[in-house]
């Protein structure tokens, strides 16, 4: 049987189509995208793997760190600072600030991949000579990074002030803030470098260098750090350093602070922690301290409770002090042998006249019966503080004021009644006078009272009687939110305390000059504690911006300059057109400033000068000391005429009137008048005129030739005299007469150095003379709206006088009248004055009318302070220059 075999249809064959051009364009197209894309998922894998820590790479003897746990968390408190404008307004980080606030306005932000991308720990390595490394582990952050690297080397792609540079087969960049169209400014220089996930940045070049040439070295080879390191907790910021590095910055707090520090030992490294907002700040300062000091080692060693006073502050205090290290008896044996010689000879001579005069020591007198808690505290509208001792032993306390109301001028009629409260006045002898002088201390006659454990003194009865009516009201400090915040910050339990307003102190640590202060000085109302935890010295401060303030410092200042800044600052704002400020730099460098566009304008003069302004603000003059004249338009154009050489030796600063100088001359003892650019002279006397001529607005001049028989002298500008004029001068003086406005008549004053004020009428008749008791060097300053005669003495006590006698004094700290000068203007623009008071180039001081302290102040400067509008938003700011070559300007209330 055959089997048949069933045929199978044919297979019909695929024919493969052929790919035409556009597909393999396509593809080519397409080839770059995959070999990018795959790069990138080699380096994610690799950053993935990557787990080095930056810390294992520093080199070298690390002074410090800062560990940042969140560059994205930091970032986005900082683009909202206000203290960031302040800490990067200095010359070398112009560039940087102005970034800042690019990055303000950017979406990026808000873009929940850039925010997980940037959430990395950052740390920071602190070295000598101020040089710093920034490390960081970018981790996924790090893939587009290593594979934009080498695309950016091989096609050459450049930016702004961004170099590549390759050492030692070393790849990283350059970045400056130079700026080619302002060569003179300084800038800053920053380079960085990444190896694998980690990124570098260095403000040195060998430093960046040595660590990417190293092999990891393991941040165990710093155990106490690294210990330290591992503690952070919720802060923003966590910076660990040497001790011995923050206690040079010590060298304007108290001396007595300063002399004990240099008994304690810091083995450790010191750990700040810091949270910040524009709201608060908060520091918590931990350091490590031993000492081979008996007495200082007993004090350590001491704990804490909360003092005791703060139960009876009444909630109107604004500032407060209290100290609770101890009683006298147990610091005495304690720290005795720390005192400074300054003080050991004070309490020596006390120690002698309480023996004589007493007949008892000052253990019996002062020591027996004081506790261990003292201080002083002040409240709102009451300029004279309270101070307060505890009382340990209240019989020993009496028989103690018994013996000396019986030997020192205090009987019952001394005693008054206010506000329910008894209180009484004594006179303290000078011996005791003499040790509370050494803290700064004045209370000649106090007033004083006892309540409960305390005894409270004061030069103010109304003062003190308030204070102790709000405490036995319920009215305490205590009580209030804003200590209701502090507290939950920092516990009150401490050997020193601090509570501030800026508005009426400013702390010890508050007082320098620089940007951290400047910062922390946005936050006016704050807390700050200092005690001691076993071998731990605890510092902590808490503060707050609770918008009372209202003085900040201006963006984009302070400008830091190369030589130090003259006396005063000149404004000019042309209708129409910005403000302009010019300033002398060194001896005899003008300076023109366009706040508007960041502009600067020099000019060097012939000699050291004098600058003023043309009233209707087109025109800055400049006179030196050799008679050149420069008259100057925008950009420090000169007009045409000028220099105009007078061949004249100026022997004060000149006066400006309208479109003429009024100008002294030293040799020949004339005054001469230019106008029109004609020369001519008005007047010559026997003696030199070494003050500024006074100009009334009526064109009238008065003038000082000073000498022992000085007359004073009243003309017009042709030279013709007044009627009753001159007149023998009453003493001999520093300063210059002043005109004395009235609706109906002129008055001129003047000040000896004897401190003699003296009123004349026009006729040249005397009105009114005074003896303000006092060395007098500048010249009294008159206020039209309140018609009161402002002057500041030698020894620093501020006074205000008005016709009819009437005299209101305060007397300021640290001032010296041969230095300071003052300065009345309308900060608040409500039509009355107000005084600053400038303090030989370090702060200036702000005061009311009625000379209460102003809100905000001191500030930063020094510099004669004067008022424009930089911004053109029809508001004056503060501007003031100092002797650190910053010129400062400030925004007002």
């Amino acid at each position: 049987m055959t089997d048949k075999i069933k045929e199978q249809p044919p297979v019909k064959s695929k024919r493969r189509k052929k790919k035409g051009p556009m597909s393999w364009i396509i593809r080519i197209l397409l080839l770059p995208f995959f070999i990018v894309l795959i790069g990138f998922i080699i380096s994610l894998g690799l950053s993935a793997l990557d787990h080095k820590d930056p810390l294992d790479y520093m080199p070298g003897e690390i002074l410090g760190c800062v560990k940042v746990s969140s560059v994205e968390n930091l970032l986005g408190k900082l683009l909202s600072l206000d203290a960031a404008d302040i800490m990067l307004a200095s010359g070398q980080w112009a560039d940087i600030r102005k970034n800042l606030v690019d990055l303000r306005s950017m979406d990026i932000w808000a873009n929940p991949i850039f925010q997980y991308l940037i959430g990395i720990p950052m740390d920071l390595g602190l070295y000598d000579d101020d040089q710093i490394l920034l490390a960081a582990n970018m981790k996924l952050s790090a893939a587009p990074i290593r594979l934009a690297l080498p695309l950016v080397k091989w096609f050459n792609i450049s930016f702004p002030g961004l170099e590549s540079k390759s050492q030692q087969a070393m790849d990283y960049f350059s970045f400056s803030t130079a700026n080619p169209e302002r060569p003179d400014e300084p800038a800053q220089t920053i380079y960085f470098a990444f190896k694998g996930n980690l990124f570098f940045l260095s403000t040195a070049e060998n430093l960046l260098l040595t660590t990417l040439g190293q092999q990891a070295l393991s941040i165990s080879r710093y155990p106490v750090l690294n210990q330290a390191l591992q503690q952070q907790g919720t802060e923003d910021i966590r910076i660990l350093i040497k001790t011995e590095s923050i206690l040079e910055k010590l060298e304007d707090g108290p001396v007595q602070l300063k002399e004990i520090i240099s008994y304690l030992e810091f083995p450790d490294y010191s750990s700040l922690a810091i949270n910040i907002s524009n709201e608060e700040i908060s520091l918590s300062l931990e350091l490590p301290v031993d000492s081979s000091h008996q007495g200082l080692k007993e004090l350590l060693n001491r704990r804490n409770g909360a003092p005791a006073v703060l139960s009876d502050l009444p909630e109107s205090v604004e500032y407060a002090s209290i100290i609770s290290l101890g009683s006298p008896q147990e610091l005495m044996a304690q720290l005795g042998s720390l005192m400074g010689e300054d003080l050991k000879i004070k309490l020596q001579q006390a120690e002698q006249a309480s023996q004589l005069m007493m007949k008892m020591s000052l253990e019996e007198l002062l020591y027996s019966w004081i506790g261990e808690e003292w201080g002083v505290y002040g409240m709102k509208s009451y300029p004279e503080p309270i101070f307060f001792l505890r009382v340990a032993d209240e019989k020993t306390r009496q028989e103690v004021f018994q013996s000396i109301f019986s030997r020192f001028f205090i009987s019952q009629q001394d005693n008054i009644r206010l506000e329910d409260q008894q209180l009484q006045q004594m006179q303290l002898p000078w011996f005791i006078q003499s040790i509370i002088k050494a803290f700064k201390v004045d209370l000649p006659e106090p007033y004083f009272v006892v309540r409960g454990d305390f005894i409270y003194f004061s030069n103010s009865a109304e003062a003190l009687a308030h204070s102790l009516s709000s405490s036995e009201d319920g009215d305490l400090l205590v009580k209030t939110e804003l200590w209701d915040e502090f507290s939950r910050r920092i516990s009150p339990s401490a050997s020193f305390e601090i509570f501030y307003s800026l508005k009426r102190s400013i702390p010890f640590f508050l007082k320098g000059q620089g940007p951290v202060v400047d910062s922390l000085k946005l936050y006016n109302q704050g807390m700050a504690t200092l005690q001691f935890r076993g071998d731990n010295l605890l510092i902590s401060l808490s503060a707050m911006n609770t918008g009372e303030s209202g003085i900040l410092a201006y963006p984009g200042f302070p400008l830091e300059r190369q030589k130090r800044l003259g006396v005063k600052t000149i404004a000019l704002t042309p209708n129409g057109q910005s403000t302009r400020l010019y300033w002398l730099e060194g001896k005899d460098s003008l300076v023109e400033y366009h706040p508007a566009s960041g502009e600067f304008f020099t000019a060097q003069l012939n000699d050291q000068a004098w600058i003023m302004a043309q009233p209707n603000g087109e025109s800055l003059w400049a006179v030196t000391e050799r008679g050149a004249i420069y008259r100057y338009g925008p950009k420090l154009e000169l007009r045409p005429g000028y220099p105009r050489l007078t061949g004249l030796r100026i022997s004060c600063k000149p006066a400006l009137w309208r479109d003429s100088l009024i100008l002294a001359e030293k040799e020949d003892n004339s005054l001469y008048i230019l106008k029109d650019q004609q020369l001519t002279l008005l007047r010559q006397f026997q003696s030199p005129v070494l003050s500024v001529p006074a100009i009334s607005q009526d064109g009238l001049i008065a003038v000082y030739p000073k000498g022992f028989l000085g007359e004073l002298h009243i003309f017009n500008t042709q030279g013709t005299s007044m009627e009753g004029w001159p007149v023998k001068a009453p003493g001999i003086s520093y300063g210059s007469p002043f005109f004395i406005p009235q609706r109906d008549k002129l008055l001129l004053g003047f000040l000896t150095q004897a401190g003699k004020l003296t009123i004349f009428d026009g006729q040249g008749q005397i009105l009114e003379e005074t003896d303000l008791q006092g060395v007098f060097y500048q010249t009294p300053l008159w206020s039209p709206v309140n018609s009161t005669l402002y002057m500041l003495s030698e020894s620093g006590e501020l006074i205000g006088w008005s016709p009819g006698n009437h005299i209101t004094r305060t007397q300021l700290e640290d001032i010296s009248g041969e230095e300071a000068h003052l300065n009345l203007m309308d900060l608040q623009e409500d039509g009355s004055p107000e005084i600053l008071v400038s303090r030989g180039g370090a702060v200036i001081l702000g005061f009311s009318e009625n000379l209460t302290p102003l809100d905000g102040f001191p500030i930063t400067g020094g510099q004669d302070p004067l008022l424009a509008d930089l911004n053109g938003d029809g508001k004056d700011e503060l501007i003031t220059g100092g002797y650190d070559k910053s010129l400062r300007a400030y925004t007002l209330p």
